[in-house]
């Protein structure tokens, strides 16, 4: 049982204690959030940040192992999940102004929400470096008492969205998993002008990523894990969307669970008309990047608008369709380092997309 000195204070309607925990304090009971590749897309469930890198906390812990007396004044921000775990005992002194004493019971354990790399690097400087001194480091925490898990994740976004080498994108996903009506323009502040379709887009990637016996099933990298197979980023992909999510898209009204079937029935027919590059898909172009940009871009233009016309979506009518492209939806044109190398940038993208268009046009 840990008892800290700390001070009380509200802020939102919501507790916050501001003290200091030692460095050893710190480790036991702390534990990151981390993507836990076991629990696959159930976003309800996943941890928001991404694996550290070893390389950086180790630094950090090279650093404080060599400093007889080192200085790092920024403080662990924690959260003590309330509402999920129980209330912290906090005791009051009186007449304080909110100083007294919270206790944290044996077992219980604090999320960091943002101190990753630094707990890393002190576990790694005391348990392998064998800096023991650093066993009482004193670590000032904000601990965030009864914040629900939404804000949690968002006060981590905030905190690191604008530092490069912290990947904030998964933070992003997750929010919108468990965002309400009310979270919802929240959300599109968060993503910034121009990127608000992401907030839907990386719903529709969660569901079609979980999906068994799809083209894409196994293919989408999840967060922490890499595989030869999972050929497509979850970042490329969300953002491949924007044409089938846009004002402009002809499927925009469709609800979720429609428009991931339509996306998932629009994969099996190009499956159906290229079956080589989907049995080795890491030779190919068409499940990574521009085929993803490209083809989701010839769907809105083209191949969705016949759909809709003929109120057909089934794989064998997509794939109908596109056979009508006989230059471009070949698997030799999709080859890694084949003629798709030319289309490689945003630009390229758009023109190819253009092309393909185009000959299905002129195709009786």
């Amino acid at each position: 049982m840990l008892r800290i000195p700390v001070i009380k204070a509200t802020q939102r309607d919501f507790t916050i204690y501001i003290g200091r925990m030692t460095a050893r304090q710190l480790l036991d009971s702390g534990i990151t959030t981390e993507w836990d590749p076991s629990l696959g897309w159930d976003l309800e469930q996943q941890g928001y940040q991404r694996a550290p890198v070893e390389r950086h906390y180790r630094q950090i812990g090279r650093f404080l192992a060599r400093e007889g007396e080192p200085l790092m004044p920024t403080a662990a921000l924690l959260a003590a999940r309330e509402s999920e775990l129980g209330l912290l005992p906090f005791e009051e002194i009186p007449d304080s102004g909110g100083l007294g004493h919270i206790t944290i019971p044996d077992g219980r354990y604090l999320c960091i929400v943002d101190y990753q790399h630094r707990w890393r690097g002190l576990r790694y400087a005391i348990e392998d470096l064998k800096a023991e001194h650093l066993q009482e480091f004193i670590v000032p925490v904000v601990i965030l008492a009864d914040a629900p898990i939404f804000e949690e994740i968002r006060q981590f976004y905030l905190v690191n969205n604008k530092q490069k080498r912290i990947d904030t994108d998964l933070a992003l996903t997750l929010m919108q998993a468990m965002a309400t009506e009310s979270d919802l323009e929240e959300l599109y502040n968060l993503a910034g002008p121009g990127n608000r379709f992401r907030i839907r887009a990386t719903r529709l990637v969660a569901a079609i990523a979980g999906m068994p016996n799809t083209p894409w099933t196994g293919r989408i990298a999840a967060p922490n894990v890499r595989v030869p197979s999972q050929v497509a980023s979850l970042k490329s992909f969300v953002d491949s969307l924007r044409p089938l999510v846009s004002a402009r898209s002809p499927v925009r009204d469709l609800d979720d669970p429609s428009l991931v079937a339509v996306i998932v029935n629009y994969w099996m027919g190009i499956k159906q008309v290229m079956p080589g590059p989907f049995a080795s898909p890491e030779q190919y172009s068409i499940q990574k990047s521009p085929g993803l940009f490209v083809m989701h871009r010839v769907a809105a233009a083209h191949v969705f608008p016949l759909c809709i016309s003929n109120l057909d979506f089934a794989p064998d009518s997509v794939a109908g369709i596109l056979r009508k492209s006989q230059t471009y939806m070949a698997d030799s044109f999709w080859q890694t380092g084949g003629p798709v190398a030319a289309y490689s940038s945003p630009a390229g993208h758009r023109e190819l997309a253009s092309q393909i268009v185009e000959e299905i046009k002129k195709s009786p």
